[in-house]
């Protein structure tokens, strides 16, 4: 008799040690989840933050002047005008660029894409290159990257419109915030 009560002791201590575990593994997870949840509202309000304030390339060139390097900054970045595009416009401070052959917007320079908008169906992108100078790429009809994506030059961001047979978009090149022609930006 003694040991069957003793056999039956050691089942009821398995089974409340069982259902100890169970319980506990049942806590810790829904404080894991709680903590998750929280922590996503946490990340969400702090990634619209981030996206709001950030830039990367400034942070790098600090990085460069830290540590007196140019680990990323590689300076004055150059354009090439004539590897570019067909005909390009500088009027009222947009360069008005034109291809007949080729839909393809292509990056000039490298950089972050900072900025996309979508506004009556066409994208605007906004990529920041190294040396501060934002450009900004309007009217596309689609595009091939995505926010924060690094860009090299020559590099298809997206589709430009296609009006009366030419591949048309309008390009701004912002620099110390004022606008600049495509040609004071390019070499050749």
């Amino acid at each position: 008799m003694h040991k069957k009560y003793l056999s039956d002791k050691k089942e009821k201590k398995k089974h409340i040690k069982f259902i100890d575990k169970v319980f506990i593994r049942i806590f810790f997870s829904s404080l894991v989840l709680l903590f998750l949840t929280y922590f996503q509202t946490i990340e969400n309000s702090l990634t619209k933050n981030i996206k709001n304030n950030i830039n990367f390339l400034s942070i790098s060139s600090g990085i460069d002047n830290l540590f007196g390097s140019n680990l990323f900054n590689k300076g004055e970045l150059t354009v090439y005008s004539q590897t570019f595009y067909e005909e390009v416009r500088f009027e009222n401070e947009v360069n008005y660029i034109t291809n007949s052959s080729f839909a393809g917007v292509e990056a000039l320079v490298d950089g972050v894409v900072i900025k996309i908008e979508k506004i009556d169906n066409l994208y605007n992108v906004y990529v920041q290159s190294s040396d501060d100078i934002i450009y900004k790429y309007c009217s596309l009809e689609s595009i091939d990257i995505h926010i924060y994506s690094y860009v090299k030059q020559k590099d298809v961001i997206g589709k430009a419109r296609l009006i009366n047979d030419l591949y048309q978009f309008e390009l701004y090149i912002i620099k110390d915030n004022k606008y600049i022609s495509y040609y004071d930006n390019s070499e050749d």
